[in-house]
């Protein structure tokens, strides 16, 4: 097993500059004050946060505590943690709001695709409609397909991505014309906030405290 140090974290972030999830991996974590950058849960190497820009309730993150643009680059010796952190925010998740589905928009440092954020994170979020089918829709072309719940490691090559699953169906595609907020962008269009999906300017406070509310009371 690789023997990741949090000083050799520390370095690779600085190697790659400033992002906005650096406080999990910089040892800052008492200092943050938001509500929706305070983790529901944590293993050692990935903590789980409510979304910023919530525009349902229940959304959530999984995101690394080490730098890292993509899902599809986390280490193999990480994912057994990542997965099961992962069943496990699935499973609170649909307890309390409703069928899950997740996705990544899977960018390089500095794209469009990753949402000005430069750090991979997992979505999961519930929803009463069918996220995959909306993608497919939306998007008709070189979607590459999974009948199962996969993960979007060894999914793709190097190329960025997007990448959805309902549990039953995952979708990959290589994007060759990045975009910001994507799968945001399709949700708020179903929820009729068509004009609300930048969490940038759409924070959705409400629904980040209702998610907290209900399954921090109920583990």
């Amino acid at each position: 097993m690789p023997q990741n140090t949090t000083e050799n974290m520390k370095s690779d972030h600085t190697a790659h500059g400033r992002n906005k999830f650096e406080w999990l991996f910089l040892g800052e974590a008492s200092r943050i004050t938001h509500s929706y950058d305070r983790p529901i849960w944590e293993t050692d190497h990935f903590a789980v946060l409510p979304s910023l820009g919530s525009i349902v309730s229940g959304w959530l993150l999984i995101v690394p505590k080490f730098p890292v643009c993509r899902i599809a680059d986390v280490d193999s010796w990480l994912r057994n943690e990542f997965e099961a952190l992962a069943h496990k925010t699935i499973r609170s998740v649909e307890r309390d709001f409703g069928r899950a589905y997740l996705f990544e928009h899977g960018g390089a440092s500095g794209s469009k695709i990753s949402c000005g954020v430069d750090q991979a994170h997992l979505h999961i979020v519930p929803l009463d409609f069918d996220l995959v089918d909306m993608a497919l829709t939306s998007k008709p072309g070189s979607w590459d397909e999974i009948d199962q719940l996969s993960f979007p490691y060894d999914l793709c090559d190097p190329d960025e991505y997007w990448y959805v699953s309902n549990q039953e169906r995952t979708m990959t595609m290589a994007i060759s014309d990045p975009q910001s907020q994507w799968f945001r962008k399709l949700i708020a269009t179903k929820t009729g906030h068509h004009e609300r999906w930048d969490y940038n300017q759409h924070p959705f406070f409400e629904n980040i405290e209702k998610t907290r509310k209900a399954i921090g009371a109920n583990g």
